[in-house]
């Protein structure tokens, strides 16, 4: 477990700061690397309802360059300017104190597939994710030389139609194992968070590899990996799997009906770390009772004093 010493495992995750510093040297005086000591990937928080409430959106939206207010504003609705906000503020964050450059000096585009990038100029390898939904913006990243890292973050939310109605309406981009399990209880509330757990782990996998929705989902096929397979299998320690079993997925909740997955993997069917096999070991399985996230969650102060 993360925070090994932890009376429980409730109170170790809501004390579990974001992690790893990797292989890079790092000032020591540097506030993340004080932080960043106990889980394999940098995971951060940040939950609008403290935020942006009042005067507070406008000044956080001027600390942001003029060329990035569009993505922001373009959204009609307040809580979307205000998670686009959350989450373009949550990369500058990290990334100022992490790469120890001001915060106005930093610059983001996009890698070939589409998927967002830190611009850097020492060759250190950076991948990273944030993901929005609700009232919380959540964040990954990794300085581990070819890993990829992806993040989702869902929120069951009562679906209008009939939920096997709803449901239904997935079939084509489930495969015929996850649609029977998910339909399997006799309770909707069971049903449809089964549904929305399995499409975060699809969501985090195709956020990872940057290919978004041209992979066809119903290919990517998630279940819990059995008792026996879990205690005979030492060379992969993910208690949720899909085929390609390099990958490794973590299952945990924000809070009440808002769920996360992170998904993390090698390109080439290398081997995950030991490290990161035993994070994902303590994955919450698909279907089982929430558990707490390790997320640092960043508060207005902390954005505050890192803009300034």
């Amino acid at each position: 477990m993360p925070c090994s010493g932890t009376k429980d495992i409730e109170s170790a995750f809501a004390h579990t700061s974001y992690a790893h510093v990797g292989h890079t040297k790092i000032n020591p005086m540097n506030r993340l690397y004080f932080i960043c000591m106990t889980l394999p990937l940098s995971l951060l928080s940040l939950n609008i309802n403290h935020c942006f409430q009042g005067s507070q959106f406008e000044k956080a939206l001027q600390w942001l360059p003029v060329a990035e207010h569009a993505s922001v504003l373009r959204f009609k609705h307040t809580t979307d300017q205000h998670l686009a906000l959350g989450s373009l503020l949550l990369r500058r964050y990290f990334f100022s104190s992490f790469l120890e450059i001001a915060w106005k000096d930093l610059c983001f585009d996009r890698a070939p597939k589409g998927k967002p990038r830190v611009q850097h100029k020492d060759g250190l390898w950076i991948d990273y994710n944030t993901s929005h939904e609700g009232s919380w913006v959540i964040f990954v990243a990794t300085n581990r030389s070819g890993l990829m890292v992806g993040i989702d973050c869902v929120r069951i939310t009562p679906p209008r139609l009939d939920t096997f109605q709803f449901v239904n309406q997935f079939k084509p981009q489930l495969s015929n194992e996850e649609f029977r399990w998910i339909i399997a209880p006799e309770d909707s509330s069971s049903v449809l968070r089964r549904f929305y757990e399995l499409w975060a782990c699809k969501e985090s996998y195709i956020k990872a590899t940057g290919e978004g929705l041209r992979h066809d989902l119903c290919t990517l096929s998630f279940k819990n990996k059995t008792e026996e397979a879990v205690s005979t299998e030492f060379h992969h320690l993910s208690r949720i799997i899909m085929q390609e079993e390099h990958w490794g997925f973590f299952l945990c909740d924000i809070e009440k009906d808002t769920m996360a997955v992170v998904c993390c993997g090698y390109a080439h069917q290398q081997p995950l770390d030991a490290d990161l096999q035993e994070f994902c070991s303590t994955t919450r399985l698909l279907g089982a009772a929430p558990r707490p996230a390790p997320f640092h969650e960043v508060a207005w102060q902390d954005l505050q004093k890192a803009a300034a």
